[in-house]
């Protein structure tokens, strides 16, 4: 029997089902399942020091997945790694506050120019 859970797994030729990730942008961390899309609206608050920015899940072993967003300032911004915490802070539960503010000069963007996070998930597990 199949579940649509929104969980994306293949099964190798034992009947052996290896997790690859989600279809959607729910992950689950430190036992609670967390929409990155509600990260991202904290963060959209700060619109006048981030010119862009996205949350992405990087698998751990101790808490499953440790939330990284990953911000571009803008040319007249000089935040640090306190100000995108804190505007989380102010609107989330702790547990999904960003562990982890990843500073960049730009994100890589697909064809159609949204913002790519499959390779930013990569660039980001390699580190």
């Amino acid at each position: 029997m199949v579940y649509f859970t929104g969980d994306v797994a293949r099964q190798d030729e034992k009947g052996v089902f290896h997790f690859l990730g989600r279809n959607d942008d729910m992950v689950k961390s430190r036992g609670y399942r967390i929409e990155l899309n509600e990260i991202d609206l904290a963060l959209s608050t700060m619109s006048d020091d981030l010119e862009s920015f996205a949350v992405i899940a990087i698998p751990d072993e101790l808490i499953e997945n440790k939330l990284v967003a990953v911000v571009v300032r803008k040319a007249d911004s000089d935040i640090g790694e306190k100000e995108p915490k804190a505007a989380c802070k102010e609107r989330l539960p702790a547990y999904m506050v960003p562990d982890v503010v990843d500073f960049r000069e730009s994100l890589p963007q697909t064809s159609s120019g949204k913002i790519n996070k499959k390779a930013l998930m990569q660039e980001l597990s390699a580190k």
